[in-house]
């Protein structure tokens, strides 16, 4: 893989393919994704949304999620087991978290602020969410090879050294994210806005569900071919 938009976009493509990746991991990620949408889009029946028992299966969910992601990452990167490989998914899953709750509150700051405008329709929402999605995941692009690196079985001590190492190298990782990753993220938000603000049938909504699952399972398969591309830079000299 060269260090260059072109060289790192190719690869990450060719991770995430099916016939480098592996069919079976295809079709494990999608049952997973499309399983944690019809929760995210409040379509399974009988389950009602802030109730206790959604809530039991939204946190199984978010580790079912991150469990294959690091899965997922590990298999790209063809990580060996080890016998200490406990050790690694929490830290992984450490990171992930603490990541979401920053991007979460940057997100709620961005749709305060457009509601304070009185522009808070659903687009003028949907574009706000996009933007802060854009702006937080190109601040912190660097941090995709520390998922990696600590999916990999490295500890939190080399997470500085990683980031120095993609202080001239970053550019490239952002703009391969707008370009492949970013799109998808835009997919998935308008469904979402469309599923919870909206009135549907639930058939609509079932279907809303099953497409976002497939655009999550690209994403997220993706984003573990860009974690894999980051390490790889931060690892060249």
């Amino acid at each position: 893989m060269s260090a260059s938009v072109r060289g790192v976009r190719r690869g990450v493509l060719a991770d995430a393919a099916p016939a480098r990746l592996g069919m079976g991991w295809w079709l494990v990620v999608l049952a997973v994704c499309i399983g944690a949408g019809m929760l995210d889009l409040a379509t399974l029946p009988g389950v009602r949304r802030g109730s206790g028992i959604w809530i039991v299966i939204a946190i199984a969910r978010v580790l079912t999620v991150l469990a294959v992601a690091y899965a997922v990452v590990r298999r790209i990167m063809r990580a060996t087991p080890r016998h200490r490989d406990w050790q690694t998914f929490p830290r992984f899953v450490g990171l992930t978290v603490v990541l979401a709750i920053g991007f979460t509150m940057t997100q709620k700051i961005g749709a305060i602020a457009v509601n304070q405008l009185g522009e808070g329709n659903l687009a003028n929402r949907w574009l706000a969410m996009l933007l802060v999605s854009a702006f937080w995941s190109v601040l912190l692009i660097r941090a995709t090879a520390w998922s990696a690196a600590l999916a990999a079985g490295r500890k939190f001590r080399v997470l500085p050294s990683l980031w120095r190492s993609l202080s001239g190298k970053w550019p490239i990782l952002a703009i391969v994210y707008l370009q492949v990753i970013l799109p998808l993220v835009a997919v998935h938000l308008a469904l979402t806005l469309l599923s919870i603000e909206l009135v549907l049938p639930h058939h609509t909504q079932i279907g809303l569900a099953l497409i976002d699952g497939v655009v999550s399972a690209t994403q997220l398969i993706l984003t573990a071919a860009l974690q894999q591309a980051a390490l790889v830079l931060a690892d060249r000299p």
